[in-house]
């Protein structure tokens, strides 16, 4: 899976979850860590970060290994 569609998946889990149209307004200190193959199962983790409004730490999870971590920034829609 290339690394654009990772981190739209996650963007995509961030707008379910806040349940509001956002944007990307950065995406840092990505780490793409192994390939994503179409049969595997993911488990996308976001957390907000206390000391940024609106960035998020993320983990892509492949049977508890990470294959993809970073930063993203997302806010609302203007």
């Amino acid at each position: 899976m290339p690394g654009v569609a990772q981190i739209g998946l996650v963007f995509d889990a961030i707008c379910l979850a806040r349940n509001q149209d956002l944007k990307i307004s950065s995406v840092r200190r990505v780490r793409f860590k192994r390939m994503i193959r179409p049969d595997d199962q993911l488990k996308i983790m976001a957390a907000p970060l206390n000391r940024e409004i609106g960035a998020y730490s993320f983990r892509i999870l492949i049977q508890d290994e990470a294959v993809c971590s970073g930063v993203i920034t997302v806010e609302n829609m203007d």
